[in-house]
């Protein structure tokens, strides 16, 4: 009867001898109540419940039954006291943790092939609550990783978002910068084309002589240009010089702000376009040209150097 294994009782987590299991099956009928309060709770605490259960039941075969015990089998129960201890010890989840209760199963798997088959049971229901937890630690740390591998894509979408906003604001900002702009330049643009050519001048200038066919041109045909011509012909430049301006300040804000064509200065630009007589109607092909080649106007080595990442980030 010595080699008949103990019995697990599914009401109390104890192990049974299989001598005292029929009077033990008559009193206990029923989970008991610890019993069924860690079946009620968490997976953990569940199985370190039955694992301190486990290693009680051991402890009192050590403790209290030396007599009738051999050395050798006394030694593989202390073994199992000892790595009953080991797992309950096991409070990280990490791999670490996984290898010691993996080497736990390992040893426990080669002691229950030496034990004696009364005391086999007590060796596998260690090495299966080994498993157990194993498992369990395996669990958390792929739900742990399938969180952080969560939490960092919804942080890069989060900062690509936000990448977003800030930009289309900036072009927000810059569309209406230069719709404001270009209704506050409407008028000049009017005038602009409106403007009346020097030739056109100078043919009101001879007109006269030619009416009097005599080749004497009389002091009144001056009269316009003495005073209120002259101020016209003033007019007419400065609202030249404002189109002028205007346009290039249009094209000069879809630039960003550390473009090394915001160096260039519009009065050079200006006087370039009188010195070379560009017609009104190829000012903005010329405007955008010169501001596409900053180089021709501005020292690109004495000026903060400019990436084009630097556009982006805006």
């Amino acid at each position: 009867m010595d080699e008949i294994p103990d019995v697990l009782c599914i009401n109390c987590e104890n192990m049974i001898e299989i001598t005292k299991l029929e009077a033990h099956s008559k009193i206990c009928i029923q989970p008991t109540q610890q019993v069924l309060k860690y079946n009620n709770m968490s997976f953990l605490p569940g199985l370190h419940f039955r694992l301190i259960k486990l290693k009680s039941s051991v402890e009192a075969l050590v403790y209290y039954e030396n007599e009738s015990l051999s050395s050798s089998t006394k030694g593989y129960l202390e073994f199992l006291i000892v790595k009953a201890n080991e797992l309950l010890s096991l409070h990280n989840d990490n791999m670490e943790s996984v290898n010691i209760a993996t080497a736990i199963n390992t040893k426990l798997r080669n002691v229950s092939g030496k034990m004696p088959c009364k005391y086999v049971v007590y060796s596998e229901r260690l090495r299966f609550l080994a498993l157990e937890k194993t498992y369990f630690i395996l669990d958390v740390i792929s739900k742990k990783t399938e969180r952080i591998s969560i939490s960092q894509m919804l942080i890069a979408k989060k900062q690509e978002m936000d990448y977003t906003k800030k930009h289309m604001k900036f072009i927000k900002r810059a569309k209406n910068r230069i719709g404001n702009r270009t209704n506050s330049y409407d008028n000049l643009e009017e005038v602009s084309s409106n403007i009346i050519p020097r030739s056109s001048i100078m043919s009101n200038i001879e007109s006269p002589g030619q009416r009097k066919g005599n080749g004497v041109i009389e002091i009144e045909d001056f009269q316009p240009l003495s005073s209120g011509g002259r101020q016209k012909v003033v007019n007419i430049k400065s609202d030249m010089k404002k189109s002028f301006f205007s346009k290039c300040l249009v094209v000069k804000l879809t630039f960003h702000s550390k473009h090394p064509a915001q160096y260039i200065q519009i009065n050079e630009l200006y006087e370039k376009i009188l010195e070379n007589n560009t017609p009104a109607e190829k000012w903005e092909e010329f405007i955008r040209d010169e501001f596409d080649h900053p180089e021709r106007w501005v020292n690109l080595t004495v000026i903060p150097r400019f990436d084009a990442g630097d556009d982006n980030s805006t």
